[in-house]
């Protein structure tokens, strides 16, 4: 049995740019300390970076068999959430690897990959953190993939979990853009801990914890991020088979279709074993912009595949050329299918600046969906709070991370929050907070990067069909 699963060695492909954003914003937003972390949300989402998870039932067969297998059994609940890595593992596309390291107390069991030409997908345990205590954890992660140099290995991107639940089977995906996964890297992690936030979890605990009021809870959506304290360095070395990766699957489509009178163009789509990508642009000529799409695939004879789950959901910025990233068909023995364009978001081109005048109250251009529930003055600046409606319970950030403050300065929001909530009607919305400085002597200009999803009263059909 471990000579087999020495074999099964395959990979997944997302894609670079969209990660480096999403690693980008996600490093721009800090948690907040007072804020429960399911009401958390690192927000400044761009364009069709959405990040959501959806429930997907497991096989039965594969469960009970899966069981049957301990080194297989584990993976079953750790790709629960993930359609197309669970389609991967059931078809035997995982590499067993049994690799650790340690340091200073920490240690890490790498246990499985899966991989393509472009994706890497690590599968690892973490031990020697205390597990999570009062929706506090001042314990983070970092992963890298270093070349035999110790040099970045290519162009990528990467997403993991943070070890929330104590020796929990973990995930980390690296995304690479034009680099090919290379045969060797180093899977470089780092343990660090935020002295403040470990500091006020231990006075927590013994009951001398003096909780903040409400202008220091405010002051803290513009605070810099403070400096981690490095607890560990652990690296492990990754072999990747390039003999045994699955190739991608390209689909030509160039068709250009019209939706709510804006025109854009489907170039193509990629397959890959445990993801989609249909890439896509917006005519430059539309008299508004595509801030989102939402596509599906639909099998001939069965099988329908949405937006992918448990991870991002596409890449790039308006005016670009854009992907969408799907759940992957690529075990399906389906060679026609159609894609199915169901919801639009747009935004007005002229519409994309927002003036906020403290002194008179006023704002120019605010979009209709968003009102202004709290303007108040803090000690690390003005601290802004909108009601967002929505048309759906997806959590976004309405306006980017940077803004021009009162002098015309280009200025970075250190924190953005989001949280979730319903109006009296039963209709969707949520609520964005977080810190602009320098607004006192004029106003400030914000830039609106979302808005809400429009379903479409037809569904739009582009059929495909692989060579």
């Amino acid at each position: 049995m471990r000579e087999q699963f020495r074999n099964m060695n395959e990979q997944i492909q997302p894609s670079e740019q969209l990660l480096q954003a999403t690693r980008q914003r996600m490093a721009e937003t800090k948690p907040r300390k007072w804020i429960p972390r399911m009401q958390r949300l690192a927000a400044a989402v761009a364009c069709t970076l959405l990040i959501f998870a959806g429930a997907v039932n497991l096989s039965p067969a594969f469960a009970s068999a899966a069981a049957k297998v301990p080194i297989v059994r584990e993976l079953v609940l750790a790709v629960s959430l993930d359609p197309s890595m669970k389609a991967a593992i059931e078809h035997q596309y995982v590499q067993l690897v049994k690799q650790s390291d340690s340091h200073n107390g920490y240690q890490i069991d790498v246990e499985y990959l899966v991989a393509d030409q472009a994706n890497l997908t690590v599968y690892y345990r973490i031990h020697g953190l205390p597990e999570e205590i009062e929706n506090q954890y001042p314990y983070k992660t970092s992963f890298e993939l270093l070349d035999e140099t110790g040099q970045r290995a290519g162009d990528y991107a990467a997403v993991w979990d943070q070890a929330w639940e104590k020796d929990a089977l973990s995930c980390a995906k690296f995304h690479f853009s034009d680099d090919i996964v290379p045969e060797q890297v180093q899977l470089a992690v780092d343990i660090q801990v935020d002295e403040e936030a470990l500091a006020q979890l231990e006075q927590r605990q013994n009951g001398t914890y003096e909780y903040a009021d409400e202008n220091a809870q405010r002051s803290e959506y513009g605070e810099e991020t403070p400096p981690m304290t490095k607890l560990a360095q652990l690296r492990v070395p990754l072999t990747i088979d390039h003999g045994s990766l699955f190739q991608v699957r390209t689909i030509d489509v160039n068709q250009t279709v019209t939706v709510k009178g804006q025109k854009l163009t489907i170039e193509k789509a990629e397959i890959y074993p445990t993801q989609m990508r249909v890439y896509w642009q917006e005519d430059p000529n539309n008299d508004l912009w595509i801030s989102d799409l939402k596509f599906a695939l639909q099998g001939q004879k069965h099988g329908r595949w949405e937006t992918i789950s448990n991870g991002v959901s596409g890449m790039g910025e308006k005016g670009m050329p854009r992907q969408a990233w799907l759940e992957s068909s690529w075990f399906s023995d389906e060679g026609q299918y159609q894609l199915e364009l169901t919801q639009i978001s747009l935004l007005p081109k002229e519409s994309l600046e927002v003036t906020y005048n403290y002194s008179t109250g006023q704002f120019t251009n605010l979009p209709s969906y968003v009102r202004l529930k709290e303007a108040a003055p803090c000690d690390t600046g003005l601290y802004l709070h909108f009601q967002v409606q929505s048309t759906d319970d997806v959590v976004s950030s309405v306006f980017s991370g940077k803004y021009l403050d009162s002098g015309g300065a280009e200025q970075h929001i250190h924190s953005q929050g989001a949280s979730s909530n319903m109006t009296a009607e039963g209709v969707p919305s949520f609520e964005n907070m977080f810190v602009v400085k320098n607004y006192e002597t004029g106003p400030i200009t914000l830039y609106v990067q979302w808005a809400p999803p429009q379903q479409l009263d037809e569904t739009i059909i582009v059929p495909l069909t692989e060579a």
